[in-house]
């Protein structure tokens, strides 16, 4: 079933697929607003040899945190949570 989307705001991958409360999870970058806008998370329903379906969860913009334009990375491994993001800063902060 490749590619498993073509759609801009699921394909491009954001991190390792994982297991939470017994779901399987896929992270997908959204780059219908340019490269890693936000992220999602699809859950996995089918997943065989010849079949292959999910379903978005959750997506997370870059309003999460000040002056964060974009976020596009999730990883997560045991309890350890990463998350990436792109953030505007003031002319005058530029070292």
């Amino acid at each position: 079933m490749n590619p498993i989307s073509t759609d801009v705001r699921t394909a491009r991958n954001a991190g390792l697929i994982h297991r939470r409360d017994g779901r399987l999870l896929r992270p997908s970058q959204d780059g219908s607003r340019g490269y890693g806008s936000s992220f999602g998370l699809n859950e996995i329903t089918v997943l065989t040899e010849t079949d292959y379906a999910e379903r978005p969860v959750l997506t997370v913009g870059p309003d999460w945190a000040p002056n964060m334009v974009a976020t596009h990375t999730y990883n997560r491994i045991g309890s350890i949570e990463v998350v990436d993001g792109k953030f505007r800063r003031a002319p005058d902060d530029v070292r």
